[in-house]
């Protein structure tokens, strides 16, 4: 009797877009079980919204139907909606703040949480200027980017991303306020 030995996959392409990603359900949509499906699910939800479009009428019956199946699970009640809203995010405050760090650096920088631990890794876990490792007032260190092409550049602790914050695009005040700075430090030769 031969046994068969099963091989988990670590990394899955999209047949559509041609991207290899972790092979997990947050990368990949399931079809039943434990079955990943091979488009990610960028592809599999560019896919539906055009279907949807295609087909408008069909895609209002569905929901239709499935609302009136699903009546407990249908967004009909924005008060039930928010009320079940409001309680998941107080007993799931650790999840709520993860997924919304993941959210924040998907939608505004193209990060993954992996891209970002990576990062700081590389930056031995501190901040790119000053060296410090310490985040500042949030756990997290802020991702430095340029503002007009949003490319990421490191990652900076609160102070040093807000005085690089303040002056990108205004060389002259850098040099401006080093002036100030060193007119007004008091310097004692008393000694």
């Amino acid at each position: 009797m031969a046994i068969k030995s099963r091989v988990t996959l670590t990394t899955q392409t999209c047949i559509k877009c041609g991207i290899t990603r972790p092979a997990t359900s947050e990368f990949f949509p399931r079809r039943k079980g434990a079955i990943l499906r091979n488009e990610c699910k960028e592809c599999n939800s560019e896919y539906h919204r055009s279907w949807a479009e295609d087909n408008r009428e069909r895609s209002r019956e569905i929901k239709t139907k499935y609302a009136k199946a699903n009546p407990e699970k249908h967004r009909g009640d924005p008060e039930k909606d928010n009320l079940r809203s409001k309680r998941w995010r107080s007993k799931n405050p650790r999840q709520l703040a993860f997924l919304s760090r993941r959210w924040h650096l998907k939608t505004k920088y193209g990060l993954s949480i992996e891209d970002y631990h990576s990062k700081l890794a590389e930056q031995n876990g501190k901040c790119a200027i000053c060296g410090t490792d310490k985040t500042g007032k949030h756990d997290n260190f802020h991702v430095d980017h340029d503002h007009k092409t949003g490319i990421v550049r490191s990652l900076l602790c609160s102070g040093c991303n807000h005085i690089v914050g303040t002056l990108e695009g205004k060389a002259d005040l850098l040099e401006l306020s080093k002036n100030y700075i060193e007119r007004y430090t008091y310097h004692d030769y008393s000694i």
